[in-house]
């Protein structure tokens, strides 16, 4: 038998003002925001660190975001949304965009031979060496004409 006699604590902490440390907390956080500690390498990182601040209601803004989050997103298939109207605008853009992307082969100036290119309405580029092609740009239509009937399914 083990003489360990387990004891249920009396403070709980279930908000964060039921801490007794939460006002020191929350000065040093001002201090260090006003110290300028609070650096951020970008603003990607930036966001992600105050959508891990808001996310607990016992972390503070200025202190590292150590508590997790109250509530975790559903992982069950069944809470995803249906799709709205603006999705599947979205979903048919997408496919035709990708639809009028084609592959033919035109002079690249930095290659000095005939390659590859990847050709689109907004966008051309060699496969080779990668280089933005502007001057076939405008000539989309033209160009997509000259691929053979076979390619092009």
């Amino acid at each position: 038998m083990s003489n360990v006699i387990i004891k249920e604590s009396k403070r709980k902490i279930t908000h964060p003002t039921d801490d007794p440390m939460w006002e020191k907390k929350q000065k040093l956080a001002e201090r260090r925001i006003k110290e300028g500690k609070m650096t951020f390498a970008s603003e990607a990182e930036e966001r992600d660190y105050n959508k891990r601040v808001s996310a607990s209601k016992f972390n503070i803004k200025g202190l590292p975001a150590l508590y997790p989050p109250d509530k975790i997103k559903p992982l069950c298939i069944g809470d995803i949304p249906d799709m709205t109207d603006e999705d599947c605008k979205k979903i048919e853009e997408e496919e035709k965009r990708i639809a009028s992307i084609k592959d033919i082969d035109l002079e690249c100036s930095r290659c000095g031979k005939i390659t590859s290119h990847s050709i689109s309405p907004v966008q051309v580029f060699c496969h080779d060496c990668g280089m933005q092609r502007p001057d076939y740009l405008n000539r989309y239509e033209e160009l997509i004409k000259l691929i053979p009937k076979e390619e092009k399914s």
